[in-house]
């Protein structure tokens, strides 16, 4: 016997109940004799599915718990339903409804299609209930869930559909039900990162990068007041051509200049403020360290994939308490407080003819034959070469499915810890096909429902089995795990700098230079210059052997920067002198490592992780490896300064960051400390000549 440690008792019993005598449930014998071969590929799938069944042993055997098999409301035929909350058990004796029923009505989606996106083969008139029908299932799945999260407010729920179709249905009502309350109601895979005010105005703002007349995205941050206010824009002045053309460059100097992570990180913290929720800064924190992941400098086609990706994104809830909706596939070695299971009226042992199948001599046999469905019934004088194989493809195809469909009715029913409900919709009267539901009514209501005529023409919604305690104590343990973490959290908050802590990441991001602030929202001449240079620099090999680079070249590389013609002539002109210098000159020759073959990287990025809670990230201006008979023998790491002349203090503040690239350095090439010379160059004119050389190592 196999022992459980997720399931309480109840669930466990009523599992074993339903699998126990899975070979004898009559729903796998609805077909009739005139489909004995399918009945027969149903029941040999069902034969070796049972035989790796084996019964389970719940360990949390006092655990309470329960198990109920509920039936949706049924339409009458002028598409009315009772009451949804008007549930009643027919495991008691059938008795009337003591008043008059309020009639609820149900509207027709006129794009309703069955549950594998095909048409309905119906009549129009039976078409039309049976879509009624779904919508009642629904929208009684839908305010079921709901009494269930008000009935048990720290417990988890999973509710566990088939498909994605229905996944997106189902997460859109169950939205609009909760509509002003605080429930994270997380799709599977997660929730939308973009669903979030918060998150939509930070990408309506990287939109203006690439996009200059998209009026919607600048309409949109010209009512969001702190956007509107740094990026000069408001709802009077937004349609305005030469608005549109200033704030759309302003981005795009701000994302080249800064990067896309450090350019969303300021974005966030101007958005914070209009955050109403913990959920949307959540959503922020996300946004910001997908985008330092995502890549650390943009151009503009970067920017739309960027966009496009968290449009699509799903993220996790950071909530073990959340109402979690995926797909029976995704839960497998999840477990819940809670589970529902709709969607269970689908049918089960369906072959679509778009479907195609393959023969094998042997299960180890390559393939050598691949055919699209046909129709048993037109399985007839078919040449000896087909007459036996196919048959027996098509039949193999349907044992598998429902070993398959077995496997996922068992990952449902043991998901959850204390609770399952599984609905379905009212039984069809003379539908033969195979569904979740009628293994579900043959295993456990079959034996549950007294008075069974009565109660199948009661359109109210009907409790077709129970087992255990509808009203036990549910998500008690959750409390406490929570408060636990909450502890845990205020600990680590405790020990880091404000604003700089994610707490979903649980990971403080750091610059070599320590914490010290190096995004400025409007950029000094200084700072842009001094980037501007850096640029230039990283067009540079070797002075004395490839030259230096055309004024051509430089100002390709200055435009996107400086964004203005006579601003790029003047930085060119600057940087032609500074390569002009003497100290230049020779900091930047081959010749100045006579004994050494040599590698340069320019602009060479890195990160690492400090700790398990910080990762530092950074580039190196220049770095020049030396060999010696094939052998890496040192380093020499060159940060350039364009800044004015400094005092010392400034210079500690870099011998810090230089400190950093040792290590970097020394740890990627396997160097000693000894062997690596961290130098400053200070390159800006007015630095005396005998200073521009800092050797920190």
């Amino acid at each position: 016997m196999a022992t459980n440690w997720r399931s309480c008792g109840i669930v466990i019993d009523v599992v074993n109940k339903l699998f126990r005598g899975i070979k004898e449930n009559e729903a796998f014998n609805l077909r009739d004799d005139s489909e004995s071969e399918l009945k027969n590929a149903i029941r040999k799938g069902v034969a070796r599915w049972s035989a790796g069944f084996e019964e389970h042993h719940a360990a949390k055997q006092n655990l309470s718990g329960f198990f109920t098999l509920e039936q949706a409301p049924k339409v009458d035929d002028s598409g009315r339903i009772p009451p949804l909350t008007s549930l009643v058990d027919a495991g008691e004796p059938w008795a009337p409804a003591q008043n008059d029923l309020s009639q609820a009505l149900v509207f027709i989606d006129e794009n309703e299609k069955d549950e594998d996106g095909e048409e309905s083969p119906e009549s129009s008139s039976a078409s039309s209930k049976s879509k009624l029908q779904k919508q009642a299932t629904l929208a009684y799945t839908v305010e079921r869930i709901y009494q269930l999260r008000k009935q048990y407010p720290l417990a988890s729920i999973g509710v566990l559909p088939r498909t994605n179709k229905y996944i997106a249905k189902l997460t859109a009502r169950l939205k609009e039900r909760f509509r002003g309350e605080e429930i994270e109601i997380s799709e599977e895979g997660g929730t939308p990162l973009a669903d979030s005010p918060a998150v939509n105005a930070v990408l309506s703002t990287l939109q203006l990068a690439s996009h200059t007349c998209d009026s919607i995205a600048r309409f949109h941050v010209a009512n969001i007041e702190p956007l509107s206010k740094r990026l000069d824009i408001t709802v009077e002045d937004y349609d305005k051509p030469f608005k549109a053309q200033n704030v759309s460059r302003y981005v795009r100097k701000l994302l080249e200049t800064h990067g896309l992570g450090d350019f969303v990180s300021q974005l966030r913290a101007i958005v914070a403020p209009i955050c109403d929720n913990p959920r949307d800064k959540e959503r922020l924190d996300k946004l910001v360290e997908y985008a330092y992941s995502f890549q650390t400098k943009a151009d503009h086609e970067d920017v739309d994939q960027f966009i496009q990706a968290i449009r699509d994104m799903k993220i996790e809830s950071p909530s073990a308490a959340t109402l979690r909706v995926m797909s029976l596939h995704k839960s497998k070695g999840l477990e819940f407080d809670i589970v529902v299971l709709p969607e269970l009226d689908a049918q089960i042992d369906r072959i679509r003819a778009t479907d195609l199948f393959v023969h094998r001599n042997s299960p180890r046999a390559p393939i050598d034959a691949v055919v699209k469905y046909v129709p048993r019934d037109r399985l007839v004088n078919l040449p000896p070469s087909l007459d036996k194989w196919l048959p027996e493809t098509f039949n193999e195809k349907t044992a598998g499915d429902i070993q398959e469909a077995l496997n996922l009715l068992y990952v449902g029913v043991t998901r959850p810890v204390q609770g399952l409900v599984a609905i379905v919709a009212p039984q069809p009267t003379k539908s033969k096909t195979l569904t979740y539901a009628k293994i579900l009514r043959e295993g456990l209501a079959s034996s549950y429902v007294v008075e069974a005529d009565q109660w199948a023409n009661d359109p109210r919604p009907q409790i077709l089995f129970r087992a255990g305690d509808v009203n036990c104590e549910i998500g008690k343990q959750l409390q406490r795990k929570e408060e636990a973490q909450e502890q845990e959290l205020s600990l680590i908050q405790h020990e880091s700098k404000p604003g700089t802590f994610d707490k979903r990441l649980l990971m403080r991001r750091k610059t070599p230079t320590g914490d010290r602030e190096s995004f400025a929202w409007t950029p000094e001449s200084a700072f842009q210059e001094g980037t501007a240079i850096h640029a230039c620099f990283e067009r540079i090999r070797w002075l004395d052997v490839d030259g230096a680079p055309t004024d051509e070249e430089l100002e390709n590389v200055l435009r996107p920067i400086l964004l203005d013609r006579a601003k790029t002539q003047q930085v060119l002109g600057r940087f032609k002198k500074i390569c002009n210098l003497d100290f230049t000159q020779k900091l930047l020759s081959q010749s100045s490592y006579a004994g050494y073959d040599t590698q340069v990287y320019r602009e060479r990025p890195f990160s690492y992780m400090e700790g398990k809670d910080s990762l530092i990230r950074g580039t190196i201006d220049r770095l020049v490896l030396k060999y010696q008979d094939d052998q890496l023998v040192g380093a020499d790491i060159i940060d350039f300064k364009s800044d004015k002349y400094a005092s010392k203090e400034t210079i500690n503040e870099y011998r810090l960051q230089l400190n950093e690239y040792g290590k970097v350095v020394a740890k990627q090439f396997k160097l000693p400390k000894d062997r690596i010379t961290l130098r400053l160059a200070f390159v800006s004119e007015d630095w005396p000549e005998e200073e521009r050389n800092y050797i920190i190592q």
